[in-house]
Parts: structure tokens; sequence; C-alpha cells
């Protein structure tokens, strides 16, 4: 989910910023790595403690 979501959510930033010139993919896939690499540490942290808080509410 963090793959597609960066993926996405970078490719559109990009291409209103900059739109299509010669440096988009370059500087497309740079923020895309970046942010997956952030949002994928985010998800492993938080979903254990999300997934608890759940189960805690639905019981």
């Amino acid at each position: 989910m963090a793959f597609l979501m960066t993926l996405m959510v970078s490719l559109t930033i990009t291409m209103i910023n900059l739109g299509f010139s010669e440096f988009f993919f370059t500087v497309w896939l740079k923020s895309w790595i970046l942010s997956f690499s952030i949002a994928f540490s985010v998800v492993l942290l938080i979903s254990p403690r999300v997934l608890h808080l759940v189960n805690r509410v639905i019981q």
C-alpha cells in the first residue's frame, strides 16, 4: 500500500511542479524513493499500535 500510494502521489506532485521535462523521470524517481522509504518506515512503526488500538475498541 505504501508502495502504490507514494508512487502515485510523488508522480502527481512532480508532474504538477515540473510538467514533462527532460529531468522529470530523475526528479520523480528521487522523490519517490525518499517518500517510499519514509512511508514504509512509518507503516512498520505505527501499524502494530493502530492494530492493537482497533482490537481494543472492537472488543
